[in-house]
């Protein structure tokens, strides 16, 4: 897992992923994806779960992020 991004630097990424910037959402993913993993593996058990949910946020962020101007 990649180090945490500063505030601003996770703010100018958002705005990239906004734009519908790819490279921008594998960044996010890179950096918080093992996160967001070992946070639902610790909840659920089931690693194909905590892939399921991996998958889930980071499409929820793309299309949420879509439309908050």
């Amino acid at each position: 897992m990649k180090k945490r991004l500063s505030k601003e630097k996770f703010n100018i990424l958002l705005k990239k992923i906004r734009q519908k910037n790819k490279r921008a959402f594998k960044i996010l993913y890179d950096t918080y994806g093992k996160f967001i993993y070992f946070s639902a593996l610790s909840v659920c058990a089931l690693s194909s779960v905590a892939d399921e949910i991996v998958n889930d946020v980071l499409f929820k962020i793309w299309q949420l992020l879509g439309k908050i101007p």
